[in-house]
């Protein structure tokens, strides 16, 4: 189940439209690799991707290239502001994350072109630690030309 925060413009668009809901298909198990390593490292909060424009498509992939960070509870809204969220959907997204369960869900921000999407996803088919171990135990299928940092509070490339 998802939950979308803020007022998107794309929001009017039917499902199969939204680049958004197919980068998130596409990167489920990095997202919650991510989300599960930031929760380990500094607590609850949320995953930020910065998406580059979506890319066109070529049958049955999508080639992304994205900068993933987890950002920590205690810097959530002023990490929020940074981004351009507007100032009075913060505190939900605040409670939100202050609520969300790290063993089951992950808070996610999604960011290209100065468009902004904050996604609540609750009891997906993997655990973010199951995505975690997924990730970890086949890297170089996730990322295979990359030389990354697997530090979750820096900006990695995909």
């Amino acid at each position: 189940m998802v939950h979308r925060f803020g007022d998107r413009r794309s929001d009017r668009r039917p499902e199969n439209e939204c680049w958004q809901n197919t980068f998130i298909r596409s990167n489920a198990a990095v997202i919650g690799y991510y989300a599960w390593s930031g929760f380990e490292s500094m607590g609850t909060g949320l995953v930020v991707c910065q998406v580059e424009l979506p890319p066109v498509p070529v049958p049955y992939l999508y080639l992304w290239q994205f900068k993933t960070q987890f950002i920590p509870q205690y810097a959530v809204e002023s990490g929020l502001m940074e981004f351009g969220v507007n100032s009075g959907t913060i505190p939900s997204l605040v409670q939100s994350i202050e609520r969300y369960d790290p063993y089951r869900d992950v808070m996610l921000l999604i960011y290209s072109d100065q468009q902004v999407e904050v996604n609540w996803f609750r009891n997906s088919n993997l655990s973010p630690f199951e995505c975690h171990l997924q990730v970890r135990d086949r890297w170089e299928e996730f990322f295979p030309c990359s030389l990354l940092s697997e530090s979750p509070n820096s900006l990695n490339d995909h």
